[in-house]
Formats: structure tokens, sequence, C-alpha cells
């Protein structure tokens, strides 16, 4: 090692200094500058023989050999003072690296401590927001749900309300109008007493069910007694309101006759319209009288049919401008052959539609049945081809099954197989190694003694 380090030429430090450049010859000398490293421009004091260094009087009292030892020592000297000023700084920049080490550690410590501090208090006060977040939509969430729920509930309550007034309504319109037509079938009903009136219109509404049943007319909502609940009272409106016209109308003209001056147009024109208006008034009062006379035919022994049905007939509308009296009304009633032919007609084109009806929904319903059929036909064989489906694949998998148990049985029986070959071939193998034993250590009673032994043990084994 120490022979490579003399080989090794020195090499000069980057970070120190050079020397100085030569003194010229006419400069004054100067004090040597010590450096504070050792390089090979300082290795050695400027010759004697340079122009530029002033001799000294001990100089001539010494040879040169002892010169050179002189400044080779010198040399020395700073070269070590040179390391020990080394050492020293790589000293102080170790325990220096060391506290900034150490400080380093101790700021990463703190850093590391701090940022945990701030991460747990952010993630605390996150969890917290979300909390919070989370209670505020679950609590929104659940009052919405309620005031649905309240919402709905009091939207069944009313529907189911309205649901049942509009039923009971309906039920009474209809029991009412069945009574009224029961009502209107009865004659002298005045004279009759509470009793037996109500049994004269049960009597009438079981008549009016029974031709219902027999000519398929419905028991509902029928546009004919709508038109003439109508017409009734349509009637009665208007007869009240003519009533009224004709009141206000004596009354201007009253008061237009007590004025001084009169107009004899205009009198006559309120004369016409008086006049037309009496007319009006005495058609509507005729034709109310004419709806009660028809409303109150019976059909108690005064209908010449063997069936004794009640008839509905309708009353033909008049014309407004036609003056007509008492006497011309009944003369243009219609009679009443022309009343139960208009009741025939009506009542065969009822039949006749209900007739068109009930074909109609019967071609729907064998439609409807045909495509029931149709359907149970494509389920029935899409649930059959499933089945062999399912069967094939059962089968296919018990197969599958036997023939992984037929391999896994084979497999285990190989294994058997090979586990007695391995167990007889190792007792085979002891029983030679025991033969060679007893052959070379054992005496030859010994031997014969455990061949005895051996021979009942395998008599055993076979007995077994």
């Amino acid at each position: 090692m120490r022979t490579d380090m003399t080989q090794q030429k020195p090499v000069p430090l980057p970070s120190l200094s050079r020397a100085p450049p030569p003194v010229p010859a006419g400069s004054s000398p100067r004090q040597h500058t010590v450096l504070p490293h050792f390089t090979s421009s300082n290795a050695s004091s400027n010759p004697p023989s340079s122009p530029g260094r002033a001799l000294q009087p001990e100089d001539f009292g010494r040879t040169p050999l002892e010169k050179a030892i002189e400044d080779l020592r010198s040399v020395k000297a700073r070269v070590a003072a040179s390391f020990e000023r080394m050492s020293q700084t790589q000293a102080q920049f170790e325990l220096d690296l060391t506290e900034t080490t150490r400080m380093m550690a101790v700021l990463h410590a703190d850093q590391s401590y701090v940022t945990d501090v701030y991460t747990r208090i952010l993630r605390l006060s996150a969890i917290q927001i979300q909390r919070c977040f989370r209670g505020h939509l679950g609590r929104r969430l659940f009052h919405q749900v309620a005031a649905v729920r309240a919402a709905l509930r009091i939207q069944r309550v009313l529907r189911d309300f309205h649901r049942r007034r509009d039923e009971t309504r309906k039920r009474m319109r209809l029991l009412c109008r069945k009574i009224l037509r029961g009502l209107r079938g009865v004659r002298e009903r005045h004279e009759l007493t509470h009793g037996e009136l109500l049994t004269r219109v049960g009597h009438n509404m079981q008549v009016e069910t029974q031709w219902r049943k027999a000519m398929g007319v419905g028991d509902t909502e029928s546009d004919l007694i709508s038109a003439l609940y109508r017409k009734k009272y349509v009637r009665k409106r208007l007869g009240e309101v003519f009533r009224h016209l004709f009141w206000l109308h004596s009354v201007t003209s009253y008061w237009k006759k007590l004025l001084p001056q009169q107009e004899p147009l205009e009198l006559l024109e309120s004369t016409d319209y008086d006049s037309q208006t009496e007319r009006e008034v005495a058609i509507e009062a005729d034709a109310e009288e004419e709806g009660d006379v028809l409303d109150g035919h019976d059909t108690e022994g005064s209908d010449p049919n063997p069936g004794n049905e009640r008839k509905i007939v309708i009353v033909a509308p008049r014309g407004a401008g036609v003056p007509t009296s008492s006497g011309k009304n009944a003369a243009k009633k219609p009679s009443r052959e022309e009343l139960r032919r208009r009741q025939k007609v009506y009542t065969q084109r009822v039949h006749e539609e209900n007739t068109k009806r009930e074909t109609a929904h019967a071609v729907v319903l064998e439609r409807q049945r045909e495509a029931e059929r149709l359907a149970e036909l494509q389920r029935k064989s899409h649930d059959e081809e499933l089945r062999l489906q399912r069967v094939q694949n059962a089968q296919s998998q018990r197969e599958d099954l036997d023939r992984r148990g037929l391999q896994a049985i084979r497999e285990q029986q190989m294994k058997k197989d090979e586990e007695l070959r391995k167990a007889e071939e190792s007792a085979h193998r002891i029983a030679q190694a025991k033969k060679k034993i007893a052959t070379e250590v054992l005496s030859t009673e010994t031997q014969r003694m455990l061949s005895r032994q051996d021979q009942q043990t395998q008599k055993k084994r076979k007995q077994s």
C-alpha cells in the first residue's frame, strides 16, 4: 500500500491556491507567504541562484547539503501543518454535518407531527361536516316522505269519500226514479192509504223489472228516462219564465196605458205580443196537462195486452208558433194504437241493438278464447321443450358423474394397488435386510428362531 502511494504522483488540490509567480530582478525583496496546503509549486524555497532572493549572512557559512536539509525540514513542517489543518477541517465538517443531520431529523419529526395533527383536524372536521349534511339530508328526506304519505292518505280518504258519496247519490237517484215511475202508474193516489200506495208502487216496480228483463233493457241510466225527465224539467222552467215575462209585460202595458201620449203602432205591437205570449202560456199549460195525463196511464186493466206490460210514451214536440186550443190538441193527440206501435218499434230496435251487442261480445269472447288457447298451446310446447332439455341435461350430468365416479374408483384402486406393492416391496427389502444381517451377524440358533417367528407372522397374516 505504501509502495503504491509512493509510486503515485501527488495531485494538486483544485480548491488550493497556486504559488505566486517569481519576483522580477528589479523588484524589492519581500517575505515568503506560507500556503495552507502543500503543493508542487511551493515544495522548495527560491534557489539561491535566483536573482530575486537576497543573500543572508548565514548562507555563506553553511554547505549546500545543510541548506537542502533545512529546506526539506521546513517543507515537511509546512506539510504536517497543512495535514493538521485538513484533519481539523474534516472534523469540523463532520461535526457540522452531524449537527445538521440531527436538526434535519428534528425538523422532519416536527413537520410530520404538525402534518398529522392538521390531517387529523381536517379529517375530523370533514367527518363532522359530512355527518351534519347527511343528517340534514336524512331529516329532509324523512319529512318529504312523511308529507308525501300524508298527502297520499288524504287523497285516498278524499277519493273514497267522493266515491261513496257519488255511489250513494246514484243509488238514491235510481231509487227515486224507480219510485216515481211506480207512482206514475197509480191512479187516484190521494184516495189510497200509505200502505196501499206502497203496495201499488212495489207492484209497478216489479212489473217494470220483469219487463226490462224480458226485453233486455238495462236498469241503469236510460236515455229515454233521462230525456223524459229533461223534457219535463224544461217545460216547467219554460212555464215559469213565460209567466214571469207575462207578468212583466202586463205591468209595462199598464204603465204605458197611463201615459198621456199613446202611439197606436206601439200599442198594436204590444197587444199582438201580449196575445202571442198568452197563447204560448196556454200552449205550455196544455202541454203540461197532456204530459201529466200521459204519465198517469197505469197498467192495471187498461192495457189489453196479455203481458200486462208498462208502456213508456215519448211525447212529440209541438210547433212553437202554432196557435191551438184545447179541443184541437185533444183532436191531434196520438191514439193509443199509435203509441203502442211506437213503443213496439222502440222495443224492437232496442232488442236488435242488444242482440248485435251480444253477438259482437260473443265474437270478441271467442277470439279471446282462441288467443288464450293458442297461448296455452305455445306455453305447453315451451314447457315441454324445457322439460326435455332439463331431462337431457340431467342425463348428461348423470353420465358425466358416472364416468367421473368410475374414473375416481379406478384411480383409488390403482393407488391402493400401488401402496400394497410398495408395502410388499418394503417388507421384502426388510426381510432381505434381516436375513442378510442374520447371516452376517447372528448365530445359527438365532437365525432359526427368527425364521420361525417369520413363519408364524406370515401364517397369522394369511389367516387374517
